[in-house]
């Protein structure tokens, strides 16, 4: 009975709807299906120790035991330095998928692999790089390369090593044959999650009507505010009476899942 329980123990399983705990040793972190709350979008994860990432394959395995379901067949694993003592995980749309996001210091490196990518099949995928939602660094290619590390029985597609200061940057990897084959990570290094407020919209109440309009415009002429800042869109001077105002709707540049307050004070006459 030694046998079976060494080579269990070899294997660092850990099941967490979120990411946001100190980190020890190297080890890959595959995503899976949240098989204990399906209505939610954020996935289980799966990590295992850097010298036996073979034993993700063991519990995904659909023939076997465990009965874990990898979040998408490409089985993205993500290998984090144990330097980076806190790693805080966001979600993003992407049409019809939600893939994951990570919040890292700035001088922190990942590899990518995909354990779902081998020898039979690493012809039918491409990955690329999007940096700063902006510019695509690396177009739709090939699979850089199998290899056979880590502790793996067989070659998987090895995606790279990632490391970008300042900057975010989105990998994706699909299936050419199947666009729905496909899955994505992004790292964001940036540092700096201040919400960027793009614009103000209102409901007012304008002879006992309400009105959609914009707080800069000032269409109705109601001297809501005295004027905007040009570098922050943060109104200087926003006012109003009780009863002009019935909605308030602030559209921010991408804030991601960084929590912020917003509050409105009010001054009572005399």
């Amino acid at each position: 009975m030694k046998k079976p329980f060494t080579a269990f123990c070899s294997i660092l399983l850990v099941l967490i709807p979120l990411i946001n705990y100190a980190q020890t040793r190297q080890f890959f972190q595959f995503e899976l299906k949240n098989q204990r709350y399906p209505s939610k979008s954020e996935p289980e994860i799966l990590s295992v120790l850097d010298n036996d990432i073979a034993g993700a394959l063991t519990f995904t395995d659909p023939k076997g035991a465990q009965k874990m379901i990898p979040k998408s067949s490409i089985l993205l694993g993500i290998q984090f330095k144990p330097e980076e003592s806190r790693i805080s995980r966001f979600n993003v749309n992407s049409m019809d998928k939600v893939y994951s996001g990570y919040f890292l210091s700035n001088g922190a490196e990942v590899t990518v692999l995909a354990l779902g990518i081998n020898a039979q099949n690493v012809n039918d995928y491409q990955y690329r790089v999007v940096e700063n939602d902006s510019i695509e660094t690396i177009p739709w290619s090939k699979i850089p390369k199998l290899e056979q590390n880590y502790g793996a029985k067989k070659a998987y597609g090895f995606i790279g090593k990632f490391k970008a200061p300042g900057k975010r940057i989105f990998l994706e990897v699909r299936n050419k044959k199947d666009y729905k084959t496909r899955d994505g990570i992004v790292f964001d290094w940036r540092g700096n999650f201040k919400p960027l407020l793009k614009q103000v919209n209102l409901f007012v109440k304008v002879r006992d009507t309400l009105f959609a309009t914009v707080l800069k415009e000032d269409e109705f002429k109601l001297g809501l505010t005295k004027s905007v800042d040009p570098k922050t869109n943060v109104p200087i001077g926003f006012k109003f009476k009780d009863g002009v105002v019935n909605v308030i709707t602030l559209y921010f540049n991408n804030p991601e899942n960084v929590p912020f307050d917003v509050s409105i004070s009010r001054k009572k006459e005399g």
